[in-house]
């Protein structure tokens, strides 16, 4: 690969998949009452108008649109007590010291604690092999058998990054606890399923496979009762990964997971541009969502940005 090439794929850093999530409305901004509705207005006090034309109604409506017309079929009084029961459900979204759990209670005595992120030791493996990718195909035109992404050669190792010189290598993290229930967690097997995905281009007519390296560089593994451990072992493997010399092309999973992957490149390049190839709903980085990054209408974790947090001393990630 030329000089050029690879300094294309490190300005574009790495490129996040990520399944799941709904885009946040345009509506979400305060917004004045229509002239039409203000005699239906009459009853409120001024902090009630004051929620009325604020963000909180769009918590139980869908849009500005549905809210006036559930207005307009209401008495003054009726409208009143709309609002009056409206900001009592938003309140009862917020945390309530003292009586909600802040975060899932851990047991640090299980012997199986860490067991989720122990890579296997090399003596277990059932065959020595010299590091590198390795084919697990068993057809020179093979369409089925064992799926990998873009049907690329595996890679287990940095070892095996280094020694087959991979230029990209992709990664699945089937983390689903910062969505639930959208299912993103089969995000990284549902795309290897698909046939094509580094076909040639018709529109620039290259073919990515035939000018870079590529490798399935598995999944990484996520532990399903805390968010912030998953998190932790993500950001040290795409470390190994851009440590190797390649590009994180990694595949979600939820809405957690672009900030420990950004945080990582910046680490092991930080004097080097850093550009994000992102493809997903939204950016993903919320300051007041339940959890510390999840989906919402908040600017993207930009590298500026990445560095004034200084997170690497543990905890890495917060709730």
């Amino acid at each position: 690969m030329t000089k050029t090439t690879r300094g294309f794929l490190f300005a574009a850093t790495f490129c996040l998949l990520q399944l799941g999530g709904a885009t946040a409305s345009a509506d979400d901004v305060t917004a004045p009452v229509e002239p039409s509705l203000e005699h239906k207005l009459k009853a409120l006090s001024p902090k009630q108008r004051e929620f009325l034309e604020g963000p909180g109604p769009l918590r139980l409506f869908p849009s500005r649109g549905k809210l006036v017309e559930e207005l307009e079929r209401r008495s003054p009084d009726e409208v009143r007590q709309l609002v009056a029961d409206m900001m009592a459900a938003v309140a009862a979204f917020a945390y309530r010291p003292g009586e909600d759990m802040g975060a899932i209670p851990l047991n640090p005595e299980s012997p199986q604690f860490n067991s989720f992120k122990v890579l296997k030791p090399r003596a277990l493996d059932e065959l020595e092999r010299a590091p590198g990718p390795f084919s697990v195909k068993r057809y020179i035109y093979e369409r089925g058998g064992i799926p990998t992404f873009a049907g690329a050669p595996v890679a287990l190792t940095p070892e095996d990054l280094v020694a087959g010189a991979v230029d990209v290598a992709i990664a699945g993290i089937p983390q689903n606890m910062s969505s639930g229930k959208r299912d993103a967690r089969n995000g990284p097997n549902a795309m290897r399923a698909m046939h094509g995905i580094a076909d040639r281009d018709l529109y620039s007519m290259i073919d990515p496979g035939a000018v870079l390296n590529i490798v399935d560089y598995g999944d990484f593994a996520v532990d399903r009762m805390s968010l912030e451990r998953g998190l932790d072992h993500a950001y040290d493997m795409v470390l190994d990964v851009v440590a190797a010399g390649a590009v994180p092309f990694l595949v979600g999973g939820d809405h957690s997971l672009m900030y420990p992957s950004v945080k990582a490149v910046r680490d092991v390049r930080p004097g080097e541009p850093l550009g994000v190839v992102h493809f997903g709903a939204h950016h993903n980085a919320e300051r007041d969502g339940s959890r510390s990054a999840a989906g919402g209408a908040a600017p993207p974790p930009t590298p500026r940005r990445l560095r004034r947090l200084r997170c690497r001393r543990r905890p890495r990630f917060q709730a």
